[in-house]
């Protein structure tokens, strides 16, 4: 897990969480990748944590519970395939640069060969006053990537490439749909 924070003061600036490792990690949900932004101590894009524990929160049934599925989780879901539990399953090749408070991990291994995934890297870092997720992907066949993102608030598209969300504008590629 890589946090990078604009500010020591929670309530200024943006603050930005990436998590790497693998789907088996204790109370896992099937998110390795996952972000988290908050922007002057308001969430923007957030992680859905919880819901309450039960017994199926514990057995076999806990990856049909929403908040476990990778799903609802700001990772994407390709070529209709979401990541699947286990230790397989993981990022590898993480790196941080302490200066700039990039990360950087390789996802490819988090999903199943069932997605085909030929390389998937993501990259996190707070620059020039904005928190910049880069996702470069290749798929060893012709499909779809749906990038899952989860807001406190409903976005609303500005324009091709823009958004709002929780007030805050934010831009992604002008080729990507936007649909909720």
């Amino acid at each position: 897990l890589a946090i990078s924070r604009e500010s020591e003061i929670p309530e200024e600036g943006l603050y930005l969480s990436l998590k790497g490792g693998h789907n088996m990690l204790s109370h896992n949900h099937n998110d390795t990748g996952d972000f988290s932004v908050y922007c002057d101590g308001m969430p923007v894009f957030i992680d859905a944590g919880v819901g309450t524990y039960t017994r199926r929160t514990f057995d076999k049934e806990r990856y049909t519970i929403w908040s476990m599925s990778g799903e609802y989780h700001n990772i994407p879901t390709v070529n209709g395939i979401f990541q699947d539990k286990g230790k397989i399953y993981a990022s590898k090749d993480a790196e941080y640069d302490e200066i700039s408070g990039k990360l950087s991990i390789d996802l490819t291994g988090a999903y199943p060969p069932a997605a085909s995934i030929k390389n998937y890297r993501r990259e996190a870092v707070i620059e020039n006053g904005q928190a910049v997720i880069t996702d470069h992907i290749t798929s060893k066949t012709d499909g779809e990537i749906i990038f899952n993102l989860l807001t406190v608030s409903e976005p609303r598209l500005l324009c091709a490439g823009k958004m709002e969300v929780c007030g805050k504008s934010v831009s992604f590629d002008k080729s990507l749909e936007f649909s909720f």
